[in-house]
């Protein structure tokens, strides 16, 4: 009996853990290789799964760290639709501002 033996697709639970720690924050390769080593092998997948979220993938191999920023506002001769921020931003006070300077 000849059984051959092919690679299997990285498992949805792959992705969704990735995913979920990157939405959480920073992913460092020297904090988790095993998720780092995820990373690299589905960073096409991710991309176009946060791409949905109007977030960029920012994948440094050099450093080791990668993290989803949002996409910058289309301009007004950019054709795409105006999507709303995952997070909102908040003007702070003069008091905070300075607060956070010092």
């Amino acid at each position: 009996m000849n059984i051959t033996q092919t690679t299997p697709a990285a498992p949805p639970a792959d992705l969704s853990v990735l995913l979920i720690g990157l939405l959480k924050g920073v992913l460092y390769r020297e904090n988790d290789e095993r998720q780092w080593a995820a990373l690299l092998q589905l960073q096409v997948r991710v991309r176009d799964y946060v791409a949905v979220l109007n977030l960029d993938l920012v994948l440094d191999e050099a450093e080791g760290y990668a993290f989803l920023k949002s996409r910058p506002e289309p301009t007004e001769d950019d054709p795409s639709p105006h999507l709303p921020r995952l997070v909102a931003r908040r003007p702070l006070s003069f008091s905070v501002s300075l607060l956070l300077a010092l």
